[in-house]
């Protein structure tokens, strides 16, 4: 399926090396917008329409907790996910930052089904 201008588009805050696995795996089902921070996914969203904000603990720092708060509260009909591709101390707190501020879906890419969750929830962002 080649890359289409309907396709949902996706936000992301998420590793580099996460960016280039999740364009592989968009097929043209959804496209993805990699952005540098929160500010940048905010902005995103308010100028497109945007099924879906990607977030990795890893790529947050805590000045942007209140970012995702924002997001979180702001666009209640763009689903915020968090997802982990490695396990780490920081991660994992950052993790449960994420979910104070309202973020309630996590997808785990360190495991082959965790891939398969984020595309079934990319083409559809309400499972």
């Amino acid at each position: 399926m080649s890359r289409s201008a309907s396709a949902p588009v996706i936000a992301t805050v998420i590793d580099p090396v996460d960016r280039l696995q999740l364009d592989a795996a968009a097929q043209g089902r959804f496209r993805p917008v990699h952005a540098e921070s929160i500010t940048q996914a905010i902005r995103a969203v308010r100028e497109r329409p945007v099924e879906a904000v990607l977030v990795s603990p890893s790529q947050v720092d805590r000045h942007q907790l209140a970012g995702v708060a924002s997001l979180v509260e702001g666009f209640p009909g763009v689903a915020t996910v968090a997802v982990i591709s490695r396990r780490s101390t920081d991660a994992t707190s950052r993790l449960l930052d994420l979910g104070a501020c309202g973020v309630r879906r996590v997808v785990d890419l360190s495991e082959r089904r965790g891939w398969q969750s984020l595309q079934a929830l990319l083409t559809d962002p309400t499972t």
